[in-house]
């Protein structure tokens, strides 16, 4: 159901087509009522993992770039659902249809958000409820919430397993199971850098520590990683605060800094994580908490123009990482 369905790239057995039978509507997104039902009707399908043809993305006047345009999904994915009915497969590949569907719409929804355009994203949440009757778990699909704590990649995966972003109902960016696992405190922030100021205040406030379980209420998952650990630990008036690149420029004078690699740290971090999960596993139930091993990555760029990061600590920032996660699959191997 994530397979491209454009028609500009694929190649059709003349003969196959006549027998399937199917045309393209006169309007915009004119591939999705026809492709995917050809498919699901073909009986051998080949890739060919090669360039062949150059395709011009994002071109003036695209019609599928028009907000005006968009309203055809649903109609184009209605008259997809028939087709599949008409020619007997949508039993055989519900599924892939329903999460095909959602992808489209999800797409068209954040497409809306990303322009601001609140009026286009309630008129394609109101005609995406005619996806209601073909597929019974719809709506519940949509209205799904997840909560993330940890970098900021998370985040991404967060917003990827939601309808609309309002559904990814918290976020603890930069943080660490330090300052989650401790009550917040309104220790006073002075910083050169306003945005990393706000960063750190937010850090230092936390109160993931306060929440009850009617807090985190309709919430489906709660999603976390360990990419903030890799830095050293601030030892505040306050409590140990994970050292992140946020805290560049902050005028505190802490009483000292604590090695990650050290001993002491992993003693510390283990304890603080045992305190962390938890309380997590008072809000959530073991099935609702994903895990999702993030790493650092050696190279940076555009694809197949990759250049390695100048920082030659990736590899050792890494295996540290990776003894946090192993530690956590080991001891809590039900999550």
């Amino acid at each position: 159901y994530r397979t491209d369905t454009a028609a500009w790239d694929k190649f059709f057995l003349r003969s196959f087509l006549q027998e399937c039978n199917l045309f393209q509507p006169a309007h915009p997104y004119e591939d999705t009522p026809v492709i995917p039902v050809i498919l699901g009707m073909a009986k051998r399908i080949a890739k060919v993992d090669q360039c062949l043809y150059h395709y011009l993305l994002k071109r003036p006047g695209n019609i599928t770039g028009k907000v005006e345009n968009t309203s055809y999904i649903v109609q184009s994915l209605e008259e997809m659902l028939e087709h599949a009915k008409e020619k007997g497969i949508f039993e055989k590949y519900k599924e892939a249809y329903m999460w095909y569907a959602y992808w489209m719409i999800k797409g068209l929804l954040y497409h809306c958000n990303s322009l601001d355009n609140n009026k286009a994203k309630e008129r394609v949440m109101e005609a995406g409820k005619r996806m209601a009757p073909y597929f019974p778990e719809w709506e519940s699909i949509f209205r799904r919430k997840c909560m993330v704590w940890g970098s900021y990649v998370l985040r991404s995966i967060g917003w990827k397993m939601v309808a609309v972003p309002e559904n990814l109902v918290e976020h603890y960016g930069f943080s660490s199971v330090f300052t989650l696992a401790q009550q917040p405190n309104e220790m006073e922030v002075l910083h050169n850098n306003l945005f990393r100021k706000g960063m750190v205040e937010k850090e230092f406030r936390q109160s993931f520590a306060k929440l009850k379980p009617e807090d985190v209420k309709g919430i489906d998952w709660f999603l976390f990683d360990f990419l903030e650990e890799r830095f050293d630990l601030l030892n505040g008036e306050q409590g140990m605060f994970t050292v992140s690149d946020a805290f560049d420029g902050l005028e505190v004078k802490p009483q000292g800094t604590l090695c990650r690699r050290s001993s002491i740290a992993k003693e510390y971090w283990q304890e603080k994580l045992d305190a962390f999960m938890e309380k997590v596993l008072t809000l959530f139930s073991s099935d609702q908490v994903i895990m999702v091993r993030s790493l650092l990555v050696k190279y940076k760029g555009e694809y197949g123009k990759e250049e390695l990061f100048a920082d030659n600590n990736i590899e050792g920032c890494n295996e540290i990482l990776n003894a946090y996660y192993n530690y956590m699959e080991i001891g809590r191997a039900h999550v």
